[in-house]
């Protein structure tokens, strides 16, 4: 299903047609993808903080790349997630979130406020 060697080839192409990194975020992660990481790493990841990642993004991260080129920014490493968070902000919070993830998610219904945000955004 992923294939490594495939996904770099299509990923030098595009950076040859977008050579001066021009489209949005292209200039962060340049057409590169990072290695793949072990899946024994990732396995006991997910014992550690009792969560299950989907079948095709565990294969993603240890068949084709722990991140790197892809859509905006790009695709966040698996292992800097783990490792720093998002930002400064939310650092404190990672130990707590990560534990978390174990737990069913449940969406919420959105407030007016959220309703009225979001209906209208351009």
């Amino acid at each position: 299903m992923f294939q490594r060697e495939e996904t770099l080839k299509i990923l030098s192409q595009a950076q040859k047609v977008d050579k001066k990194f021009e489209l949005f975020g292209s200039s962060t992660h340049k057409y590169k993808l990072n290695p793949p990481i072990q899946a024994s790493f990732v396995r006991s990841i997910e014992e550690k903080y009792g969560f299950t990642l989907p079948e095709d993004y565990f294969r993603f991260i240890t068949e084709v790349a722990d991140g790197g080129a892809g859509p905006d920014y790009g695709i966040q490493s698996f292992t800097k997630f783990l490792t720093e968070g998002v930002d400064s902000y939310s650092k404190g919070y990672w130990k707590e979130y990560r534990y978390s993830l174990a737990k069913p998610f449940v969406p919420r219904a959105m407030v007016s406020e959220e309703v009225e945000e979001f209906a209208f955004a351009r």
